[in-house]
C-alpha cells in the first residue's frame, strides 16, 4: 500500500535517504525505495476501523450475554443435551470459551493481518520483522486495533521504509555462516556462504529481493526463497545463475549454499550496512571496483518475477469432465495469471507445441521438459537468441543434411552449437555429442538423451581430443563465425568422416577448407523464421578419401 501521503500529511513522514554508489548506466537503480508500497484507497483504513469496531461491539455483547447467570445455566443444558457434538475439552471449558479478552485478541490479529496484507508491507519487511508480526498474529498478542495505534504504526512504517531496506541487508549479513572463513566479518564480499539454508529461506528471499531492487526489477513473493532452494536441492554441487545473472548459487547436500554476487552489488549492500553501522564498515568495502570482474557476466534483465513464479510451479493438464486432456506424459500448463502468456512463450522457446480446449491451454513436448523449465526458473533468463545466433533448422534442411551425412550404425556424431537439437534429432542419440553455449538448451538436449556439453564450441574444440565419424552443423552466421565454426569442426573429423554444414549462401563456391573435397548444394531461400537469409549446404570430405 502506499501508505499514501493522503493518510498522513506529508510533513509527518521522515524521509531517510539511502547511500548512493555510482553504477553503470542501465544496470543498477539509485532509488531502491521509490514506490516501496503498493497503492491503496485513502479510505481503506477508515473502512477497516469501522468494521473492526462493529465486530468488537458484537463480541462484547455476546460476552456480556453469556456471562449472565440465567443464560449460562441455560447454555449448560444445551451443551449437556448435545454432548455428542462436542469434544470433552470443549464441554469442560465452556465458560472460558466465551472470554471476551481472548476473542478481542483474535479479532485484533485478524484485522492487523488484513491491514498488513492490504498494504503489502509484510512482503517488504525484513524477514525477522515479518516473523515477529506473524508470531504476534498467531498468538493473539498484537497491539489493539485502535485508530491512534493503527495510524501511528502505519506512519512509523512509512517513515522507516529506507531503514527497513537496510535492515533486510543486515538480516542477510547476520544470517551468513559464522564458521566459514570465506565470510568476512567486516562486510559483504562478492562470495559468501549461508549455512543451514533451508532454515534461512526467508533471508534468501530477502537477498533476491534486495538484488531485484538494485536492478530495478519487481520483487517476488516472500516465499520465493523456499521455491528456489527446493529446485537447487535437486541439483546440488553445481553453480547456477540466478535472477538474470546478478547472483550465482551452489547448494551442497549438507544444506550449505555458496553465493556469488556481482562486486558492484556487494558494494551497494555494504553501503546499506554502513547506513545502520556508520563506523563499522571499512571504506574499501563501500568502494566500487575499478575493473569489471573477468569471470562474472554482464548484469542483464531477467524475466518478470511473476513469470518466474509460474515457471517454478508447472502443472499437468489433468482432466476435464473426468476425461484426460492428453495422453502425452510431457504436457505442461500453468495456473491462470495475467502474465501466463509470457510463461507460455518460454515453453515455446523450449520446443513445446500449444494445444487448447476453448480457453484451457497446455503445451506438449516430445521430451521431458521439467529440467529445462527448472533451469529457466532458477536463472530467470532465456538465452539471447540474437547474440547466440540461434535460428532453429527447419525439418526440410535437417532431412537433407542427414541424407548427405550418410550416418550409419556405430558412427560417432557431433552437432556443434546444437540449440534444441534439430539436427541432432536426425542422429542416433546414444552416439551423438551436442555442444551448446546455453545452459537451458543443454537441459533440453540432455532430456532428449544426448550427451550435452555446455560450452562455446570455438573455445571447446581446440581442447577436444576425440574425433568423430560425422559432424553436422548449423553454425552462427554473424562476424565470420560460420567459417570459424566450420574450420574448428573440420579439425575434429576422422580421416574418412563426412562433415555437413548449413552456411550463408554468400560462402558458396569458396575454398573454405583448402585441400578438402567440397560439394555445394542450394541455395535455399527463407529457411529461418524471422530472417530473410539464403543458405547453402556444404558436404566436406578429406581429399584422400
Amino acid at each position: 500500500m502506499t501508505i499514501q501521503q493522503d493518510i498522513f500529511t506529508s510533513t509527518d513522514a521522515v524521509r531517510v535517504e539511502l547511500p548512493e554508489v555510482a553504477a553503470a548506466a542501465g544496470e543498477l537503480v539509485d532509488d531502491v525505495c521509490e514506490g516501496f508500497f503498493a497503492p491503496v484507497a485513502f479510505d481503506a483504513v477508515d473502512q477497516l476501523l469501522a468494521r473492526y469496531n462493529a465486530e468488537a461491539a458484537s463480541i462484547q455483547a455476546v460476552g456480556e450475554f453469556i456471562q449472565t447467570p440465567a443464560y449460562r445455566s441455560a447454555l449448560s443444558h444445551f451443551m449437556a443435551g448435545n454432548a455428542e457434538n462436542f469434544s470433552p475439552v470443549l464441554r469442560s471449558g465452556v465458560a472460558g470459551l466465551y472470554s471476551v479478552d481472548g476473542a478481542i485478541g483474535h479479532l485484533n490479529g485478524c484485522y492487523w493481518n488484513e491491514l498488513l496484507n492490504l498494504t503489502d508491507v509484510l512482503e517488504y519487511m525484513p524477514y525477522k520483522r515479518r516473523e515477529e508480526w506473524s508470531e504476534q498474529i498467531k498468538s493473539f498478542t498484537t497491539p489493539p486495533f485502535e485508530e491512534n495505534v493503527v495510524r501511528s504504526t502505519l506512519q512509523s512504517m512509512l517513515a522507516s521504509r529506507s531503514t527497513y531496506f537496510a535492515e533486510r541487508v543486515d538480516g542477510i549479513f547476520q544470517a551468513l555462516s559464522k564458521t566459514h572463513v570465506t565470510n568476512n566479518p567486516a562486510g559483504f564480499t562478492s562470495r559468501f556462504i549461508i549455512d543451514y539454508a533451508e532454515s534461512k529461506a526467508g533471508y534468501i528471499s530477502d537477498l533476491r529481493n534486495v538484488i531485484a531492487r538494485f536492478m530495478g526489477h519487481s520483487e517476488q513473493k516472500a516465499s520465493n526463497g523456499y521455491k528456489l532452494l527446493r529446485l537447487l536441492s535437486q541439483r546440488t554441487g553445481e553453480w547456477h545463475s540466478v535472477d538474470g545473472g546478478a547472483l550465482r548459487m551452489k547448494m551442497f547436500k549438507v544444506g550449505t549454499v555458496h553465493c556469488d554476487v556481482h562486486p558492484e552489488l556487494a558494494v551497494r549492500m555494504n553501503s546499506l550496512l554502513a547506513h545502520l553501522y556508520p563506523l563499522a564498515i571499512p571504506s574499501r568495502f563501500r568502494t566500487k571496483p575499478k575493473r569489471p570482474p573477468k569471470d562474472f557476466p554482464v548484469l542483464s534483465k531477467s524475466l518478470p518475477q511473476e513469470v518466474i513464479s509460474l515457471l517454478m510451479d508447472p502443472k499437468t493438464p489433468g482432466e476435464i469432465r473426468y476425461r484426460r486432456v492428453t495422453e502425452n506424459p510431457y504436457a505442461v500448463r500453468f495456473d491462470s495469471n495475467p502474465r501466463v502468456e509470457e510463461a507460455y512463450q518460454v515453453l515455446e522457446a523450449l520446443g513445446g507445441v500449444r494445444h487448447n480446449i476453448n480457453l484451457f491451454v497446455w503445451y506438449e513436448f516430445d521430451y521431458d521438459p521439467q529440467p529445462a523449465i527448472a533451469q529457466v526458473a532458477i536463472s530467470g533468463m532465456l538465452p539471447d537468441d540474437k547474440s547466440h545466433q540461434y535460428y532453429p533448422t527447419r525439418e526440410r534442411l535437417a532431412d537433407f543434411a542427414k541424407e548427405l551425412a550418410d550416418i550409419r550404425e556405430g558412427h560417432r556424431c557431433l552437432e556443434p552449437s546444437a540449440g534444441n537439437g534439430a539436427l541432432a534429432a536426425k542422429m542416433p542419440a546414444e552416439t551423438t555429442t551436442c555442444i551448446e553455449i546455453s545452459a537451458m538448451r543443454c537441459k533440453v538436449l540432455a532430456s532428449k538423451g544426448y550427451k550435452a556439453i555446455e560450452a562455446d564450441f570455438l573455445a571447446w574444440a581446440p581442447k577436444c581430443t576425440e574425433h568423430f565419424d560425422r559432424i553436422v552443423l548449423n553454425p552462427p552466421f554473424a562476424n565470420n563465425r560460420a567459417t570459424l565454426h566450420l574450420q574448428a569442426a573440420a579439425g575434429l573429423l576422422k580421416d574418412d568422416g563426412r562433415l555437413v554444414a548449413i552456411l550463408p549462401a554468400s560462402l558458396k563456391g569458396k575454398d573454405l577448407l583448402p585441400g578438402w573435397d567440397l560439394e555445394w548444394h542450394g541455395p535455399f531461400c527463407n529457411e529461418f523464421d524471422g530472417t530473410g537469409v539464403t543458405v547453402a549446404i556444404l558436404l566436406a570430405t578429406r581429399s584422400e578419401h
